[in-house]
């Protein structure tokens, strides 16, 4: 067993290798698809905002270039962008060397979608491979609770905590190296992922300390027992859906269902906004919908409460 063990780490870390390698390297021989007609790629050299009044100045081939930016649409499109971002402008160029700005848009590097999936399963991989290095044969600790049942507390948080590593990672390798190390970083959290992510921590949080405040209640000889009998039993994938008694729980399985549809969602969404990688100094990490939220809210208040009123385990 411990060689097929080792076996499969050493054929994981090929495939993280190779998938990297050929992701990473055809995402930096891409190349951001040629300027519409009327359209000029510049990088943004000075971007300067007080109250209304915005001035902008850019960088192409032949220079410095100031822009006029007039009106109220194409001033609030201007301020979403930073200086160093590489964007398409077009507009009417003036004989003082100025231009007066009628669009601007975030020049982009297309990353095909072989390309994207082969990124997020080796950052995936990555950070299986990474914990396991760390921890050892104590690795475990991940998903085992110490009544020796897969935990479902500790499962969601590990799952939620896989995801964003990986979209985080995905996100930012494609993004410097189809743009250059200028890129690096910049990538934000937007409002419901930060959400998700604390409400995954609180019940981890929460199901501790329920499990910790049980324990207190039992006596001696009763936690004695039952760590007898846990380090006995053998580990099942099937814990995850079921109560101390072994017994399907509705709540655990909801819990389970709820975090997977979370982690496929955000994966998904990860996937798909990488088809574009807009060559700007900051951007987003791809946020998830109110219903998944609030999904994922409903399922660890009811895993919570069902533990704090019931059998279960952590």
């Amino acid at each position: 067993m411990g060689n097929l063990w080792k076996l499969g780490i050493g054929a994981a870390a090929v495939l993280c290798a190779v998938f990297l390698t050929y992701a990473l390297g055809s995402a930096r021989e891409a190349k951001p698809a040629s300027p519409p007609q009327g359209y000029r790629a510049v990088e943004i050299a000075s971007l300067v905002v007080e109250g209304e009044a915005v001035s902008l100045t850019v960088r192409d081939e032949k220079g410095l270039r100031g822009v006029v930016v007039e009106g109220i649409g194409l001033r609030a499109a201007v301020k979403r962008f930073r200086e160093g971002d590489r964007v398409l402008v077009a507009g009417e160029d003036r004989r003082d060397g100025s231009s007066v700005l009628s669009d601007i848009l975030p020049r982009t590097v297309a990353i095909p979608r072989t390309v994207r999936i082969l990124c997020f399963a080796g950052w995936g991989l990555f950070v299986l491979l990474a914990a396991l290095a760390f921890l050892r044969s104590e690795a475990h600790v991940l998903l085992v609770g110490k009544d020796h049942y897969l935990s479902n507390s500790k499962f969601q948080v590990a799952a939620w905590t896989w995801a964003l590593l990986t979209g985080y990672l995905a996100f930012v390798s494609l993004r410097c190296c189809a743009g250059g190390c200028s890129l690096l970083g910049g990538v934000a959290t937007p409002a419901n992922l930060l959400l998700l992510s604390g409400l995954s921590a609180f019940t981890f949080a929460g199901a501790k300390g329920i499990r910790v405040a049980k324990e207190g209640e039992k006596t001696e000889e009763t936690r004695n027992r039952e760590a007898t009998a846990a380090a006995n039993r053998p580990l099942e994938v099937g814990d995850l859906f079921k109560d101390n008694r072994s017994k399907v729980d509705i709540g655990d399985f909801q819990m389970v269902a709820v975090t997977g549809l979370a982690v496929a969602v955000f994966a998904g969404r990860v996937l798909c906004d990488l088809q574009s990688v807009p060559l700007m100094k900051e951007v987003s990490l791809p946020d998830v919908d109110s219903t998944i939220l609030a999904t994922f809210g409903l399922g660890q208040g009811a895993y919570l409460m069902k533990k704090y009123v019931g059998d279960g385990h952590a």
